[in-house]
C-alpha cells in the first residue's frame, strides 16, 4: 500500500481548515472513502459534532472498517517529545514502507517513509506544515481492509449495545440521570463518553423511554 489522499476528500470545501484528522486518518488506512468513515463517526455524535475525535475512537473506527494495527513502542521510546520530521527522516532512510498513524498535539496524521497524509493533503516532510509538531504515540497498521476484523469488531460493537439497552432499560425508570447511566455504561463497557453517549440515545430510542 502507498499511502494517498482518501477518495472524497477534495470535494470537501475548505477541507484544510476543518478538525477532521481522525476522519482522514481512518480513510486512508482502511481504502475508505472519506464520506463513508465521516458518516460511520457522525452517527456516533450530536447534530452539533465538528469532526473531532479522540484516539481511542479513531483506533476503534480502524478496527471496524477491517485494518489491524499494533502499538509501535520501539518507535515511540525513540521519538517520543521529538518533531515528526525527525521520525519521517528516519522512516524514509529505515522503514519506508510500513504505514504509520502518529498522534502529535491535538493531530492525528498518517505517516509512510516521507510521505504524509491529513486534511491538508499529500505532503512531504519539508513541505509539511506540521513537521515540528512532537509525537507522542506510534501505531503500525499491520493489516488493510480485512473484511475478517471489519466482522469481528461489528461483533464486538454489537454486544456493547446490547448491553447499554440493559443499563438504560434498568437504571431509566429508576430515576438516574442521563450522567449516571452514561457513567456507568462507559465504565462497564469500557467504551469513550461519546460511544456512550450514543448508545444511551439509541437505546432510549428503541426502547420508547
Amino acid at each position: 500500500m502507498i499511502i494517498n489522499v482518501p477518495s472524497g476528500m477534495n470535494k470537501v470545501p475548505n477541507i484544510e481548515h476543518l478538525n477532521v484528522c481522525g476522519v482522514v486518518v481512518t480513510a486512508t488506512v482502511t481504502n475508505s472513502t472519506f464520506n463513508e468513515v465521516y458518516q460511520y463517526y457522525k452517527d456516533m455524535h450530536r447534530s452539533n459534532w465538528k469532526g473531532s475525535l479522540s484516539t481511542k475512537t479513531i483506533l476503534d473506527g480502524i478496527g471496524y472498517f477491517g485494518s489491524g494495527f499494533i502499538r509501535s513502542n520501539q518507535l515511540i521510546t525513540k521519538f517520543k517529545g521529538k518533531r515528526i520530521k525527525d521520525l519521517m527522516n528516519y522512516l524514509s532512510s529505515k522503514d519506508p514502507e510500513n504505514v504509520y498513524v502518529v498522534t502529535t498535539y491535538n493531530h492525528i496524521q498518517t505517516i509512510q517513509g516521507n510521505r504524509v497524509v491529513d486534511q491538508s493533503g499529500l505532503n512531504l516532510t519539508e513541505d509539511y506544515r506540521w513537521k515540528n509538531l512532537k509525537v507522542d504515540l506510534i501505531y503500525q497498521i499491520k493489516s488493510i481492509g480485512d473484511k475478517r476484523m471489519a466482522k469481528k469488531h461489528m461483533t464486538k460493537r454489537t454486544s456493547k449495545y446490547s448491553r447499554a439497552v440493559e443499563i438504560v432499560k434498568s437504571d431509566l425508570p429508576q430515576g438516574k440521570t442521563r450522567k449516571e447511566i452514561l457513567f456507568r455504561i462507559s465504565d462497564e463497557l469500557d467504551t469513550t463518553w461519546n460511544a456512550a453517549s450514543t448508545f444511551y440515545y439509541k437505546a432510549k430510542k428503541e426502547l420508547s423511554l
